[in-house]
């Protein structure tokens, strides 16, 4: 499930101030975003509008949503790296409030992610193809573009936009199926120990199976409890090159030239240092 490419990848697409403890990200879509709503300012201002115009607009605003949905995963995650830091300040390794608390973060973590996801989709379809008029309404999830969908979208992708999305199968029903766990089924999600031994949770089905078991992830090597730090840097750093590669594929297929102009400054530095962690673990037992 775990690529050390995507991690290298995703270091090109970030800077760090070490002095303000600042990490900020770039991605080819955003850069889009940026540029496709500005020329749609400068057609509309022109009064130029065709149906191509159209579906750029429909695409803009489905950029615009999936922004939305990438500052609510970074919201949920500096929030939640600040109440672990209040909770060790104050010492409240026993304490009902941070254990009753701190599952909820992993759960609304994994419904961000899966938003995110389904945010993606109106953009790969609306790259090359119209939205269904009862779709622009509801607009499709990212089930409606991978290989098991009998919706027309799907037959109707380039080769090159089909490959990006296939290419997310490598991690995502695992983490769709935790998601649809923590959402509507029997479960448990339970954090671990004192918040100073650090973000440490599992996710149990109905049967009480530990979902998540990729080694690198683990806290200690043949435990089930995970590191969230590690596991949510995985997931960034697929989401980061996932959006990277779509907007240039997106790019291309609207004949736009990709400028560098948009960026998002956080306070993840647990995402790169994580991405240092994980890497070196992997080289190193590739060695071995």
């Amino acid at each position: 499930m775990i690529k050390v490419e995507t991690f290298k990848i995703a270091q090109k697409l970030c800077s760090v101030n070490t002095d303000e403890e600042t990490v900020t990200f770039t991605n080819s879509l955003d850069d889009l975003h940026a540029q496709l709503s500005m020329s749609l300012l400068s057609l509309r201002a022109a009064g130029l509008k065709n149906l191509t115009h159209k579906r750029l607009e429909l695409l803009a605003n489905a950029l615009s949503y999936l922004s939305l949905r990438f500052i609510d995963l970074t919201l949920r995650l500096q929030l939640m790296d600040w109440f672990w830091y209040k909770a060790c300040q104050n010492k409240t390794q026993d304490d009902l409030f941070f254990h009753a608390y701190a599952p909820l973060f992993i759960k609304d973590f994994h419904i961000d992610v899966s938003s995110m996801m389904d945010a993606i989709a109106p953009i790969v379809i609306l790259a090359t193809q119209d939205l269904k008029e009862e779709d622009k309404i509801r607009l499709p999830s990212f089930s409606d573009v991978l290989p098991e969908s009998k919706r027309s979208y799907r037959e109707h992708l380039p080769n090159d936009l089909r490959a990006i999305v296939d290419e997310r199968l490598r991690w995502w029903p695992n983490v769709k199926k935790i998601r649809d766990i923590v959402a509507h089924r029997d479960h448990l999600k339970l954090v671990f120990g004192p918040p100073t031994e650090g973000k440490l949770f599992q996710v149990y089905d109905q049967k009480n199976t530990p979902q998540i078991l990729d080694e690198v992830l683990l806290y200690k090597s043949g435990h089930n409890v995970v590191n969230f730090e590690k596991y949510a840097s995985f997931l960034w750093a697929e989401l980061l090159v996932l959006l990277d590669r779509l907007g240039q594929s997106v790019a291309n297929h609207t004949k736009y030239t990709l400028q560098q102009i948009s960026s998002h400054q956080t306070k993840l530095m647990f995402i790169v240092r994580s991405w240092y962690e994980i890497t070196r673990e992997i080289e190193s037992s590739n060695e071995i």
